[in-house]
């Protein structure tokens, strides 16, 4: 959510933001076989391809307007793109970093799932809103919720 506040101060299609985001199997098929030597077998390497083949066609799609940019009037952007691509970006690394953690402590005993998963949310949760509170600009209530409930559809 945080990512997509700030795609709007940079003035940057969302889509960017959600390729981002798209990328998670992708990272996190790799990590996997990288660390834990699982197969990736034909099918995987085909969903792979489509799914890098899908990102660069929507990143090159002819839509470079921004999605809430109601007016004909060119406006500055208030931050670098580079922040909303490098939220989506962490915000990615987290969701792999954590399937990374759950494979390895439900492969070694240490923890149930259930209790991973809250503490997991916690944790993500703290790192965002810290994230959040620190992004110039100051982001009211109203807009707070409306991106929220933007970002479920």
């Amino acid at each position: 959510m945080l990512a997509f506040y700030t795609a709007s101060l940079a003035l940057i299609n969302f889509s960017l933001i959600i390729n981002l985001y798209a990328l998670t199997p992708f990272v996190n098929s790799i990590a996997f076989f990288l660390v834990f030597k699982e197969r990736l077998n034909r099918l995987h390497l085909i969903g792979m391809v489509l799914i890098l083949g899908c990102i660069v066609l929507t990143g090159m799609s002819s839509s470079n307007k921004h999605d809430n940019d109601k007016n004909d009037d060119i406006e500055e952007p208030k931050i670098s793109l580079l922040v909303p691509l490098a939220l989506g970006l962490t915000n990615t690394l987290v969701f792999v970093g954590i399937n990374l953690i759950s494979r390895y402590l439900a492969i070694s005993g240490y923890i149930k799932s259930t209790q991973l998963s809250a503490d997991t949310m916690i944790v993500q949760g703290l790192v965002f809103a810290t994230l959040f509170a620190i992004i110039p600009k100051t982001i009211t209530v109203e807009s707070f919720f409306a991106l929220g409930f933007a970002s479920l559809f």
